[in-house]
């Protein structure tokens, strides 16, 4: 009877072991076909897009979709951390442009500097696009609520870049922009709205299927254009990028050095050579002592100092936490108070 019930006993055992294991393998089942139903949902694959290095639009916009655009643009910033800064800048466009169809220019306000402040260019080419000039003050207000008074530095640029695209890249285009961006209330003398302006009429920005567009030619017989055609309130803005896109068009910093040495007035020669310096940090992927390095093609006379403030003003601007004691204008012996100072010219 004993032998019985302990067969019996063990018998029972079996059975709810076998239960279990089948239990267990249809809860995993479950969740495996619960987790390829949310990932079909969001469209497609993170297909590489062969234009822009980066995730495909339907990826994206299904994320958007489904997560909504602030926690969205949090996921893409973890997925996004093996691509290299340009590839990241260039996802940044996708989603800022992505991000306004769905929720409109309130959500302007998930932008931020990842991703070099790609989700505002597109962001608000994209409202100017859809709505006309008159988005651009409530644009402005938008980044005035989240920034304070400055109206932040990706957030007003962003407009600069949104107002060639729509007014186009003509000199004609090129005044109209500048004409808006000096309405604006928190706009700079350099940076901000003007910047993007002259930023995108250097180097347009990529078509909405992730086209390059050609940047703007060299000229050896008017080198200074387009600086030398607009308002003197500008020129301090046009001289900072003309001096970036000189480096990038001779693909060469020495070249690009020498060529802001050439600008007679010294004023405009400084600030060319912090177009250089900001150059040099992106290259550097915003490291300090790199940027600091390729800036020492330069003398203190011929305008080291004025290379590592433009350095040291966009790493500030990406990675406002950083401690001074690491920043570019550190490294220098004699005149880092003056290198701060002129950094800090930048920002009025």
């Amino acid at each position: 009877m004993v032998n019985r019930l302990v067969h019996i006993s063990l018998k029972s055992k079996k059975i709810l072991l076998t239960f279990f294991v089948i239990l267990l393998c249809f809860v995993f089942s479950a969740l495996k076909i619960l987790e390829s139903i949310q990932h079909k949902s969001l469209g497609s694959e993170k297909v590489i897009n062969s234009n822009t290095l980066t995730f495909s639009r339907e990826y994206v916009e299904a994320l958007i979709r489904e997560r909504g655009g602030a926690k969205a643009y949090s996921e893409l910033k973890i997925e996004a951390q093996n691509l290299d800064l340009f590839e990241q800048h260039g996802l940044g466009h996708t989603f800022g442009e992505l991000l306004y169809n769905r929720e409109g220019v309130a959500s302007i306000t998930v932008c931020d500097s990842d991703f070099s402040f790609g989700c505002f260019h597109s962001f608000i080419i994209a409202a100017i696009f859809d709505k006309g000039i008159p988005v651009v003050d409530e644009i402005s207000s938008y980044c005035e609520i989240k920034y304070g008074g400055s109206g932040g530095h990706g957030c007003i640029h962003g407009i600069g870049h949104g107002l060639i695209e729509y007014f186009g890249s003509s000199e004609e285009g090129l005044i109209s922009s500048l004409g808006v961006c000096q309405k604006i209330k928190s706009e700079r003398t350099i940076m901000g709205c003007r910047n993007g302006v002259f930023m995108e009429f250097n180097y347009p920005s990529p078509d909405r299927d992730g086209n390059k567009k050609s940047a703007r030619v060299y000229d050896g017989e008017n080198p200074e254009y387009p600086c030398n055609i607009v308002d003197s309130s500008f020129k301090p803005a046009c001289y900072y990028e003309l001096g970036r896109w000189a480096q990038r068009s001779k693909d060469s910093f020495e070249e690009g050095m020498d060529f802001c040495n050439r600008i007679n007035e010294s004023e405009f020669k400084n600030i060319c050579l912090m177009g250089i310096g900001t150059n040099a940090a992106e290259k550097s992927y915003f490291d300090p002592k790199k940027a600091y390095s390729i800036c020492s093609y330069l003398s203190i006379e011929n305008g080291l100092g004025k290379c590592i403030a433009g350095a040291e003003y966009i790493i500030r601007a990406i990675y406002p936490n950083m401690s001074k004691d690491v920043l570019p204008c550190h490294f220098l012996v004699e005149g880092m108070d003056q290198c701060r100072r002129d950094m800090q010219h930048l920002s009025e």
